[in-house]
């Protein structure tokens, strides 16, 4: 018996040996650096990956998560993790125990406690995938890969970030170009059905949410309980992508608001915006990254107004830009 009792804690216990001795024997082919880049097979030539290989054909990609689902050739893809279990981060066959801080929840990745500083991907037990990692601890797991797997890379939004203020789920920031009732420091009590959600099961409300549709969402504010039926709509910005509530104009930018990526067909390009273009100022507030143009718009939301003019810079040109022209 205490035999018996030794081995299955020899096999829970250490399931980094079974990885790292036996399942590049039963997975041939499912783990493949291509550019640079560790990626996985998680269905029959289908491989997920942190970027989208050069000379690959592309099946699904989400910008918000940075999750590329590529067709590859593989024997044998990995088991997809249905249980969470202790996790073990590995590049390629060198496995190492992690500890989860946080689940990922909507567009948002969860982070692992260890600094792992490359990317590669948490397994379970037995060779059970469980997630993707990059080089910052943040990860995706099996439920974002199956989204993935049926190509769904629709995401929704309602124009609210999310925070949590001691133990309540609360907005932090409103969009202006959305009129939403919700303000800053609104503590949400109710979400469709689910009475005082974390973080997570709101995000997750939120992002599953069909385009079209509304969300109830119950707060308090002060002490008045307030009830809403807010509208659900495409998501522009977040995640990997910036979120600064400008990307409605079809602008998006870097961590130092230059813009690196431009929709010819959006408000910002027909306003005489271009890539490259660098946002310095909104009305009177200077702006240096994405948050501070997040909270200055967010003000204006609060106020049910807009700015009336942005400062710009281009090859060492500063200009305005008048908000009533965009």
């Amino acid at each position: 018996m205490k035999i018996w009792l030794l081995l299955i804690f020899f096999l829970y216990s250490f399931p980094t040996l079974i990885f790292a001795n036996e399942c590049k024997r039963f997975f041939p082919g499912s783990l493949k650096v291509i550019d640079g880049y560790p990626t996985f097979a998680v269905a029959k030539d289908r491989f997920i990956s942190l970027k989208c290989p050069n000379n690959k054909k592309i099946i699904a990609y989400d910008r918000f998560k940075g999750l590329c689902l590529f067709q590859d050739t593989t024997k044998k893809p990995f088991y997809l993790a249905k249980h969470r279990t202790n996790f073990f981060f590995c590049q390629s066959d060198k496995p190492k125990s992690v500890t989860i801080l946080s689940y990922p929840s909507s567009i948002y990745p969860g982070l692992i406690k260890e600094s792992v500083k490359k990317r590669g991907a948490l397994f379970g037990e037995c060779c059970h995938l469980a997630g993707v990692v990059d080089i910052n601890g943040e990860w995706y797991d099996v439920t974002s890969i199956k989204k993935l797997l049926k190509k769904d890379t629709k995401h929704s939004d309602i124009g609210i970030r999310f925070s949590v203020n001691e133990k309540y789920t609360v907005v932090k920031r409103v969009d202006p170009f959305v009129n939403s009732p919700l303000l800053p420091g609104d503590k949400v009590i109710k979400i469709n059905k689910i009475k005082n959600p974390t973080l997570k099961q709101v995000r997750d409300r939120v992002d599953s949410c069909k385009v079209g549709r509304k969300i109830f969402i119950e707060v308090k504010r002060n002490k008045r309980l307030l009830s809403y039926r807010v509208n659900c709509f495409k998501r522009v910005g977040g995640g990997k992508v910036s979120d600064t509530f400008l990307e409605h104009l079809g602008i998006w930018f870097d961590k130092n608001l230059v813009i690196t990526n431009i929709d010819k067909s959006g408000a910002g390009y027909k306003s005489g915006l271009r890539k490259g273009d660098k946002l310095l100022k909104i009305d009177e507030s200077l702006v240096y990254k994405q948050v501070d143009v997040q909270k200055v718009m967010s003000n204006y939301a609060v106020k049910k107004s807009m700015p009336n003019s942005m400062l710009w810079e281009r090859d060492g040109f500063q200009f305005f830009l008048s908000t009533t022209s965009i």
